[in-house]
């Protein structure tokens, strides 16, 4: 039984053909090719002008707001 999920994949692609591991791994990198390319379209500054970030924007949340996320 695997341990980790990678060692749980290597499992399954080693039951595959190697026929059948040559196409997933030709699936998986046009995949990634698409993702970088959509991540790689999208311009620095898109928003610019629409917002702007407050001063304390790193300044420590109210206690009020803390203890709301710690409680979910």
């Amino acid at each position: 039984m695997a341990d980790t999920t990678l060692e749980y994949i290597e499992q399954l692609v080693g039951q595959l053909s190697e026929d059948d591991q040559h196409q997933l791994m030709q699936k998986l990198t046009q995949r990634l090719q698409c993702k970088m390319e959509d991540v790689s379209s999208r311009p620095y500054g898109l928003c610019q002008g629409e917002f702007v970030v407050p001063d304390d924007f790193d300044s420590p949340l109210p206690e009020g707001v803390i203890k709301a996320f710690e409680s979910s």
